[in-house]
């Protein structure tokens, strides 16, 4: 059936709307107006493309290949769709299914320097650093300086030339003009090479270049701890079980929690790894659900939970039911399907009314190491509390505090896995995994670093290794600088 006419001319409207957001830099609103145009009219490709365009700069790559999968048929006659799929394929982990759609679009759009970039980003990304550089090479001063240069830099220290990555980050920070988020960017590129090379206070000195204008998007810690406490009082356990149930279960669902950077992919490639698993990666749907029903409740640009009592059936029946359609479009047959993403620590009590069944996976690493390594990376609008270290502090009090509530007023099955016990005793702690989402073992879970598929995240990189322990106490090396940091946490920094 065609849509009606006044269906069209509202998506033909907000989707050129969408498209002049995304031209103004607001990736934010892009999206938002991509998405009310695809209710208007669910196949719209112009549309489409606006809000795959902007969730990829938002880094939500997941939802991007979700937001196309309906249009794969007609990427042919849209160019820039394909190239949205195909980049979302490359940065959501999966690189080798990625490189035919990137052959596809060099037959439609011949000698496109951005698709020679991608290629060679998909080959960086499925470890073989040779060919990345090979490909790369080339392309340095004809292509975006931020993707080639930090991918290309990235790449050589993989292959041990760390040395001239860094030389190749310092010439491209010295041309004039060079735009300020690329500068931003770069800058952590070399912060994170020297760090690799033990130049621990000029990786310092990047990254406070970097945050000296930090993108605060009105991100007020006071703000985040009151809107904390209020979750904690209203969803008591009494009320949540008051609340409407999503009627679809969710057995398979494991999501893998807890703060950024503290073992969370780790977490995920180890279970990944067992042919009955499969990750789907860092999902924002529930993230995007909590939005919706709370639509005032950001602080800064991170989405927070509201008064339980306003939830409805319905809501959660479209979560439920959005959730469920997106593991399945990852597999079919595997037992338990993984969503990663971090930060639905804060929504746990509104996942387990709209995933009842599911199992939480809680991580857990040193607080220092685990705020350093998050100050050491580019996060966006979506994490402004990293921007500040004394932010960065008292936002992972809050997520403790409140992961603590949750596990005393929710019934979902639950597992603790501690980063530094991981890695010091792996093989026991992958059974305890394996034990704990109800599989039988499978020695390939000993062997997660030769896992091809993952969903890709900012520790791609470790999780193709074996397991390593050079990331504990980490925090010891910049420990000087870290004051701010340190009083934040307050009772949670460990002493020595």
């Amino acid at each position: 059936m065609n849509p009606k006419p006044n269906a069209r001319q509202n998506a033909d409207r907000l989707a050129a709307a969408a498209a002049a957001r995304l031209s103004a830099g607001d990736a934010q609103q892009a999206c938002q107006l991509a998405l009310q145009a695809l209710r208007e009219q669910s196949g719209h490709p112009a549309a489409a493309y606006a809000g795959a365009a902007a969730m990829n700069i938002m880094r939500m790559h997941g939802d991007a290949r979700t937001l196309l999968m309906p249009f794969r048929d007609v990427m042919d006659r849209h160019p820039g769709l394909l190239y949205e799929w195909a980049y979302a394929l490359v940065h959501h982990g999966s690189p080798d299914e990625a490189l035919p759609e990137i052959d596809r679009l060099e037959r439609l759009a011949p000698g496109k320097v951005e698709v020679e970039t991608l290629r060679g980003v998909a080959h960086a990304i499925a470890g073989r650093h040779e060919d990345a550089i090979r490909i790369l090479t080339p392309l340095v001063g004809n292509a975006a300086p931020h993707t080639v240069i930090h991918r290309l830099a990235n790449s050589l220290a993989r292959v041990r030339r760390a040395g001239e990555g860094v030389t190749l980050i310092t010439s491209t920070l010295a041309q004039p003009g060079l735009p300020s988020p690329v500068h931003r960017t770069l800058l952590f590129a070399r912060a994170d090479l020297l760090d690799g090379l033990g130049e621990y206070e000029r990786a310092w000195a990047d990254l406070s270049e970097a945050r000296r204008d930090p993108e605060t998007a009105g991100y007020d810690p006071d703000l985040l701890s009151q809107s904390v406490d209020r979750t904690i009082a209203t969803w008591t356990r009494d009320r949540i079980a008051s609340m409407p149930l999503a009627r679809l279960d969710a057995p398979r669902a494991t999501f893998v929690v807890g703060m950024w950077r503290s073992g969370t992919t780790l977490v995920q490639q180890v279970l990944a790894s067992h042919p009955n698993v499969a990750s789907a990666g860092e999902l924002g749907v529930l993230q995007s659900a909590v939005a919706r029903c709370w639509p005032q409740g950001r602080v800064g640009g991170v989405p927070l939970l509201g008064d339980p009592g306003a939830v409805t059936s319905e809501q959660l029946g479209l979560a439920a039911s959005t959730h469920a359609r997106v593991l399945n479009q990852t597999s079919m047959d595997a037992s338990r399907v993984i969503d990663k993403l971090p930060m639905n620590v804060l929504y746990l009590g509104f996942i387990a009314r709209a995933c009842p069944g599911a199992r939480v996976i809680r991580c857990v690493r040193n607080p220092l190491d685990t705020c350093l390594s998050c100050i050491f990376q580019l996060r966006g609008a979506l994490a402004t509390y990293c921007e500040k270290p004394e932010w960065l502090g008292r936002f992972y009090r809050d997520m403790c505090r409140l992961d603590d509530h949750w596990a005393d007023v929710l019934d979902m099955p639950r597992m603790s896995v501690v980063y530094e016990d991981h890695v010091a005793e792996p093989a026991s702690h992958a059974r305890s995994l394996c034990e704990f989402v109800g599989l039988a073992w499978d020695d390939r879970m000993l062997r997660h670093e030769k896992q091809t598929q993952v969903a890709m995240t900012r520790s791609i990189d470790q999780v193709r290794k074996p397991i390593y322990r050079s990331a504990v106490s980490r925090w010891k090396n910049y420990e000087r600088h870290l004051g701010g940091l340190i009083e934040a946490l307050g009772d949670l920094a460990p002493s020595s």
